[in-house]
């Protein structure tokens, strides 16, 4: 979990420095005028202590979130010391709710030998490829025809 919690700071504050230096670029501007963004950035800065406690997560903010709010005004030792806040808990509720997982696991199908173990992680994991691959080639089909 330490481990976890570590390497999550540890790119959050590098993302960070990266927003707070490149993000001021002409060329960084214009892209982030763009879409949804500039919507998010005001959010951000209405709610900084929020936005660095909880932007890891929502799917999809992890490393877009800390640039953004390398942006605005939030100094980096106030970053860095919510940011540590932040990433424990994200790496608390991630270990828990794998342990978790891992243990109804264990209680449903009993202690599985290794090999079983793999074998069974590699099946599932061909199934969710097999499942994708199939999915995409139905949309490329049959998702861009006009109704």
């Amino acid at each position: 979990m330490l481990a976890a919690a570590l390497g999550g700071w540890l790119i959050d504050n590098a993302m960070f420095l990266l927003g707070r230096h490149a993000g001021q670029r002409d060329f960084v501007q214009k892209q982030l005028a763009r879409g949804p963004v500039p919507v998010l950035r005001t959010r951000i800065g209405r709610h900084p202590v929020a936005a660095i406690l909880g932007f890891r997560f929502v799917y999809g903010m992890k490393t877009v979130g800390a640039i953004l709010i390398g942006m605005t005004p939030v100094a980096w030792v106030r970053f860095a010391v919510l940011d540590m806040v932040g990433t424990l808990l994200w790496a608390l509720t991630m270990c828990g709710l794998g342990f978790g997982v891992g243990s109804s696991i264990r209680s449903v199908f009993g202690h599985v030998q290794l090999h079983l173990h793999l074998g069974l992680a590699a099946a599932i994991f061909l199934i969710g490829l097999l499942a994708m691959v199939s999915g995409l080639r139905w949309w490329k089909k049959h998702g861009s025809r006009p109704e």
